[in-house]
């Protein structure tokens, strides 16, 4: 068993050290001095009971420094309980490129299992504009975001473009675990993506031609899938359109999100996240899902057997120090585009993220989960 682990670690040490290969070598994309803004978009924002941050969200997109006749902001009201709705039309008065749609006002009381790829799906419908740029209705976006959008589809042509997100800092400790997990995951992305390794994305920053989505058919045969409106719909693109995949890696460009704010809805988040991985067909992806589970269940199974075996029990704790340290040496390098973390804590909240990688991975393919306000299969 420990030889079999020994092994598990070598091959995710080799895979974490070609990341980290693959991310020094980035070359973040900067504006150029000739540049003139070029492209439209629509920027589709689904929202659900977000009157509290609706406002903060909008407010930075019409901050930014990108003509206002060149993108919309088409906010999609999910059956909201709150003021979302109210909070947007007052916003109209001072935004004229903004635009509301109602959800119960063109579904009614049509049951679906995911409300969130149906609003992307009608604000799409309601775009007029070459690119839809997506964000979440809590997010705060960067001045030169849409700058930085147009910027690169300028230079590259591309028909996707995944972008980095990344948490709000808080003072405790939960939200550093989240911090610190978020990080490692952004990194990867970065350096997967732009290597054309895996398809791997977040809704909260992407962008895509609104051609390509109807080429794709959409969400058509992944529209029964609570979540996956971002990775799955990659994944579709990038089959049709290898070659025109791209990852935006500017400072720039960096979305900022809260994170959850309680250990329920942490583990509500990413159970959701981890259910959509049953329906990859990205086989990179699937492997290192494979390999990291594999690796961290080994890990817990070692330990409990090591606490009948001291001599398991160090071999078990130079592995995860190992690990650590692997872990550590890519996460170093990710402070070039996001604002760094904690060593102490990353050191510290360890054995923690062994038990979260455990149980998110399980719970993510057997257990129903709750999502702003609603049960999801």
């Amino acid at each position: 068993m420990f030889s079999f682990l020994v092994v598990l670690l070598l091959l995710y040490c080799c895979l974490i050290f070609v990341y980290a290969k693959w991310y020094s070598t980035i070359v973040p994309f900067e504006i150029r001095d000739t540049y003139t803004p070029s492209y439209t978009f629509s920027v589709i924002i689904p929202a659900r009971n977000e009157a509290k941050n609706i406002a903060n969200c909008i407010n930075s997109i019409c901050a930014n420094n990108y003509p206002t006749h060149l993108y919309e902001i088409i906010v999609v009201d999910d059956y909201s309980e709150d003021e979302t709705s109210s909070v947007v039309k007052q916003l109209q008065q001072l935004y004229s490129n903004l635009k509301l749609v109602e959800l119960c006002e063109v579904l009614g009381d049509t049951n679906l299992n995911s409300y969130k790829k149906k609003s992307i799906e009608i604000g799409i419908s309601n775009a007029v504009n070459e690119f839809i740029v997506s964000t979440d209705a809590d997010c705060i976006v960067p001045k030169n975001w849409l700058m930085y959008f147009d910027g690169f589809l300028q230079k590259t042509k591309a028909v996707f473009v995944a972008a980095p997100v990344e948490f709000i800092k808080e003072n405790s400790l939960l939200n550093d675990f989240q911090y610190i997990d978020f990080l490692a995951m952004q990194s990867i992305t970065a350096a997967a993506v732009t290597k054309g390794f895996q398809t791997m994305c977040n809704g909260a920053n992407m962008a895509y031609s609104r051609n390509v989505f109807y080429q794709v058919e959409g969400f058509k045969n992944i529209d029964n899938i609570a979540s996956g409106d971002d990775m799955l719909l990659m994944q579709k693109v990038k089959a049709k359109f290898t070659l025109q995949v791209g990852y935006l890696f500017a400072k720039e460009a960096v979305v900022k999100t809260p994170s959850a704010s309680t250990v329920t809805e942490f583990l509500n988040q990413r159970i959701r996240w981890a259910s959509k991985s049953k329906n990859y067909k990205d086989l990179n992806v699937l492997m290192v899902l494979l390999l990291v589970y594999l690796l961290n269940i080994s890990l817990a199974f070692g330990f409990i057997i090591g606490l009948f075996s001291i001599s398991l029990l160090v071999k078990i704790f130079l592995l995860i120090v190992l690990k650590s340290a692997i872990e550590f040496y890519f996460l170093h390098k990710a402070k070039n585009l996001f604002s760094g973390f904690s060593y102490l804590k990353f050191l510290a909240l360890q054995p923690f993220h062994i038990v979260y990688i455990i149980l998110a991975g399980w719970l993510g393919y057997f257990k129903k989960y709750e999502w702003k306000g609603r049960k999801v299969h």
